[in-house]
């Protein structure tokens, strides 16, 4: 690519070789060229000189070519331009386009023109061109000054243009304009730069932007840049846009050098273009681009930002929309959520869309028209909430509460709420805002028909009203708050909503409004709701007030402080209703709006709280299909006093129960009507006994007694099966607070008893009983008495009887004072066990058909001719009576047998007891093995001895010890004769006759002292007698 400085240069060398060559000027040259050169110049012009003459001598330049230069010095000569003034600039040009590769024609086109006549081109624009020419060549600058420069990069060739004025033509060029800070730069420029005027006429050009927010591709047509300018405007620019925000767009291009990021900057000539922000989201607008910001405006009019997401129909409309980055913001909006039906909006909030986190922010604005509600038709609830926050993932909406610290509540109210506060706030001094509405709508009616959907204009109405428009705004704005119309700020249009009539015939009592509103307390950034788009719910949170009705008190009391609403005003709760003297619980409560009642599932209940809210009656009335109609489907307003009303209906049987008890009565369905003023004293239930299961027989009627509880009284004349027939009763039952209570007389196969008032409750019998006896059951191990606690457990068939004065006779001859139970399979007891002859003291007495076994016992066996006086005690035993056999098995655990009477201890493994011969027998289990039998009689700490067996008479008091061991007696040992002897009744030794004297000598052999009557003293000596 050539250079237009060596172009110039040598055409100005061709020039001058035609000139120094020509045969028909007859010059010399050389005298020629210092004639036209003979002012001074400075040693580089002079350099200059000699490069241009060796040009010029060159076969670089053609012979016309020379004659042209020639005749361009020669013009210098005769316009009196100077050498060092325009000459050397000349010949400048020839050498640097010498340089170049240029092609001749533009040495042609530029000898031309440095040769035109002077009333064409002034000495003035010969020198401006070659400067610029000398310029563009070297540097490929078209204009430079102190601040910028201009620059064009690219093919050119010099032509002229249509004025003949110098060109240079540039073909998908660059150009440039820059300073030390900023380059702007436009693309494949085609076009002609005119030198003398400084101006570049481009036929066409583009200017890509891209950084990390757009990417954004802008095309000019047909105009022309003041390149004495470091700015300029372009218009009809296209502009085509695929990052962030996609779309074509033509309007006014801008830009210059700057340090701030404004630029470059785009206004498009429409204000209805439509665009895609970020993916399937739509806005149609006028855009403005400002560098790094983009923004949607419509001065005067509206821009609509809309999409859809799922079913919901997004839109959100403000003359202005700023982008940038991931987020679309405006400062002041119209919002419209809807689907098919229904819609949640308001008409003036601030709007954030981020696009990465697929979040919507909306916060209310303040001013007149921030006073709106959040009306939302889908559940018929106006919000006073200050932000909504909207997530385009989960399609849920969360509502939150920013207001200062001392405004804690949010409202939440029925589209059709009325009172006559929010009336007299409507009114004016002078004139009703709401019945001139009324007025000016019946003006344009016909026949009388008002026309909801038709929209209005402000002029309209102020004409009609005679207020200014400010004032007809104002009014207009008054009603919006009311939600008596609906205005359209863009347009200054309004539609008049029918809630309009109904507003102004509920302060006449002609139309049924309804006194629906909650009071939710949060702390600023508290969630107060959540919108569930997807399945059309909206949850409230932090509940502190409920209003259903004002025609009485009713107290609505959520638990966790939320409802969910779905559909229009319809509602579920878990909690508490209140009315009068009733309460009701349950879950899953379910409000419907339309029938004005709410419906209770399983498991609820109702109470009778009285005065006490927060504290109910024992009495808990359990249902699972029932309604509470709140009030007439006509007067929800609560204007008319409806005796029917509130009214409850539970259409399925109920039961009855004290608090936490199990059910006692099962209740016929009823039906209670003015609930908020009824008496419970002028109340009563029929049903039936409920235990464990309905009982037909004992039907009763339930009324309240004076502590609030309900009670009744039931008579079996003849005999009633209770607890699924296992236990047949005839007599008086009273039901209370306290309890199921029976009077009367009990059979079953385990026991038959009696009692004045005895409690029965689930699965078991409970209280004292007069008279009792074992059932068919235990006719093996009979008992019976009187007197007596009762535990009955009818379906385990187990019961405990415990003994208050009387004991239990069993088997006809003995009696236990204690505890009798009786597990199902055994009969077991606990306490003191008593016969004619025995006392025992167990914790565990086992009694059956044949014998009765006695763990971990003490006993006591009496003499009975001595009066009961004990002859033997032992602890820690385990006693077995046979009742068929007349004896008494005793076994032994650690501690020996006691025989009180003749003071001895008797260490065997049992004894058995022969309740005939009154004789008892110690033996060990191993019939080798001694036991030990201790007198406490002999020595300091009593005298033990062994033998293998023993037996103790207690009527004689003899004790009888055979099989005896030596007895030690010091350093002697006597052997009783035979080796057995009986103890004297008193306890002492006899004298053991013809016994056998064994002196025990360590080194040589025992002696024996044979047929020796000896006679042991208290202190263990003894005495040899027929010694």
């Amino acid at each position: 690519m050539f250079s237009l400085q060596k172009i110039v240069f040598f055409i100005f060398c061709i020039s001058c070789f035609s000139l120094l060559h020509s045969q028909t000027t007859g010059l010399d040259v050389d005298r020629e060229i210092h004639i036209m050169l003979k002012e001074k110049s400075s040693k580089e012009n002079r350099k200059k000189v000699r490069q241009f003459l060796r040009f010029l001598n060159s076969d670089k330049i053609s012979e016309a070519e020379q004659i042209k230069v020639y005749s361009v010095l020669n013009s210098f000569n005769s316009r009196k331009i100077s050498f060092n003034s325009g000459g050397i600039l000349f010949l400048e040009v020839l050498l640097l386009l010498d340089e170049s590769d240029l092609s001749n024609k533009i040495l042609v086109n530029l000898l031309d023109f440095l040769m035109l006549d002077k009333k064409v081109i002034s000495n003035l624009d010969i020198r401006v061109f070659l400067k610029k020419i000398i310029h563009f060549l070297n540097s490929e600058i078209l204009s430079s000054s102190s601040d910028f420069q201009w620059k064009c990069v690219g093919d050119f060739h010099l032509d002229f243009t249509s004025n003949k004025t110098p060109g240079l033509y540039f073909t998908d060029s660059q150009l440039l304009l820059f300073n030390a800070v900023d380059t702007v730069s436009l693309l494949n420029v085609s076009g002609h730069y005119d030198i003398l005027e400084n101006v570049f006429y481009a036929n066409s050009a583009r200017s890509p932007f891209s950084n990390d927010v757009f990417s954004i591709d802008f095309r000019m047509e047909s105009f022309s840049l003041n390149l004495n300018k470091n700015f300029f405007k372009i218009e009809n620019t296209s502009l085509s846009s695929n990052k962030i925000f996609y779309g074509n767009s033509i309007g006014v291009y801008k830009n210059k050098l700057s340090s701030s990021s404004s630029y470059p900057s785009f206004m498009s000539y429409s204000t209805n273009h439509e665009f895609e922000i970020f993916e399937g989201i739509k806005i149609v607008g006028g855009l403005e681009l400002k560098g790094d910001m983009a923004y949607f405006n419509n001065s005067g009019g509206r821009v609509d930002f809309y999409f859809k997401d799922s079913q919901m129909e997004y839109l959100i409309s403000s003359p202005h929309f700023q982008l940038s980055d991931d987020k679309l913001f405006c400062s002041s909006a119209q919002l419209c959520i809807k689907n098919e039906n229904d819609s949640i909006s308001h008409p003036s909030v601030k709007v954030t869309y981020h696009d990465n986190e697929k979040k919507i922010i909306i916060d209310r604005l303040s001013g007149k028209r921030g006073l709106n509600p959040i009306r939302n038709t889908f559940h018929g609830i106006n919000i006073f909430a200050d932000r909504m926050e909207i997530d385009l993932v989960y399609d849920e909406c969360l509502l939150f509460h920013y207001s200062p610290a001392d405004d804690i509540s949010v409202l939440f109210e029925s589209d059709t709420y009325f009172d006559k506060e929010r009336y007299e706030d409507l009114l004016k001094f002078d004139f009703n805002p709401g019945g001139l509405l009324l007025e000016f709508l019946f003006s344009q009616s016909i026949d009388g028909e008002y026309d909801f959907a038709k929209f209005y204009s402000t002029r309209d109405f102020s004409l009609f009203s005679k207020f200014d428009m400010k004032s007809t705004l104002n009014i207009i704005l008054d009603l919006e708050i009311f939600g008596l119309l609906s205005y359209d700020s863009f347009s200054g249009l309004f539609k008049v909503n029918p809630w309009a009539v109904q507003f102004m015939n509920a302060e006449k009592r002609e139309f049924d409004y309804d006194n629906l509103k909650i009071e939710s307390l949060v702390g600023i950034g508290d969630t107060v709701a959540k919108i569930d788009f997807y399945l059309n719910e909206m949850d409230i949170f932090r509940i502190n007030k409920f209003n259903i009705t004002n025609r009485f008190q009713f107290l609505v009391r959520p638990r966790m402080s939320q409802v969910k609403f779905f559909g229009e005003k319809n509602f579920l709760l878990d909690g508490d209703l209140y009315i009068g003297n009733f309460a009701f619980s349950g879950n899953d409560i379910q409000f419907n709006y339309d029938d004005f009642a709410f419906y209770f599932g399983l498991n609820s209940l109702m109470l009778f709280p009285g005065s006490q809210i927060d504290g109910a009656s024992s009495s808990v009335i359990h249902f699972d299909e029932a309604v509470l109609l709140v009030d007439s489907l006509d007067n929800k307003s609560g204007l008319e006093q409806l005796n029917d009303f509130p009214r409850f209906h539970m259409s399925q049987a109920g039961y009855l129960s004290y608090l936490n008890n199990p059910v006692n009565f099962l209740l016929d369905p009823f039906q209670i009507s003015y609930l908020h003023d009824v008496s419970l004293s002028n109340l009563t239930f029929n049903g039936a006994l409920y235990l464990d299961g309905l009982i037909d027989e004992l039907k009763g009627e339930l009324n309240f007694d004076k502590f609030g509880d309900l009670q009744t009284t039931i008579e079996a004349v003849d005999s009633v099966g209770l607890y699924k027939d296992k236990v047949k009763f005839q007599g008086v039952l009273n039901l209370t607070s306290s309890g199921l209570f029976a009077s009367g007389n009990f059979v079953s196969d385990n026991l038959v008893f009696s009692s004045d008032n005895i409690e029965l409750s689930s699965a078991k019998i409970v209280g004292s009983v007069k008279n009792i006896q074992n059932g068919i059951n235990l006719i093996d191990s009979p008992f019976i008495t009187q007197n007596i606690l009762l535990n009955y457990f009818p379906y385990e068939s187990s019961f405990l009887i415990k003994t208050i004065s009387d004991t239990v006779t069993l088997y006809s001859k003995f009696n236990l004072f204690g505890d009798l139970y009786f597990d199902g399979e055994n009969l077991n007891g606990r306490g003191e066990f008593y016969s004619d002859y025995s006392t025992i003291v167990s914790s565990h007495h086992y009694f059956s058909s044949d014998n009765i076994m006695s763990a971990d016992a003490s006993c006591i066996i009496y003499d009975q001719k001595k009066i009961m006086s004990p002859c033997f005690s032992a602890n820690s035993v385990s006693v077995e009576q046979h009742l068929f056999s007349d004896s008494v098995f005793v076994s032994k655990s650690t501690t020996p047998f006691h025989l009180p009477f003749i003071n001895y201890s008797v260490d065997f493994d049992f004894l058995f007891f022969d309740l005939k011969s009154r004789e008892m027998y110690f033996e060990n289990n191993q019939l080798s093995s001694e036991g030990t039998l201790i007198t406490e009689q002999y020595g300091k700490k009593g005298f033990a001895y062994n033998a293998l067996d023993a037996v103790y008479n207690i009527e004689t008091n003899e004790l009888c010890v055979n099989s005896v061991f030596p007895i030690p007696i010091k350093k002697f040992l006597i052997q009783p004769s035979n080796n057995s002897f009986c103890v004297l009744s008193n306890g002492k030794f006899p004298v053991f006759k013809n016994a056998t004297l064994i002196k025990n000598r360590r080194v040589f052999k025992d002696k024996l002292y044979n047929n020796k009557d000896i006679s042991i003293q208290p202190n263990l000596k003894f005495t040899i007698i027929n010694d």
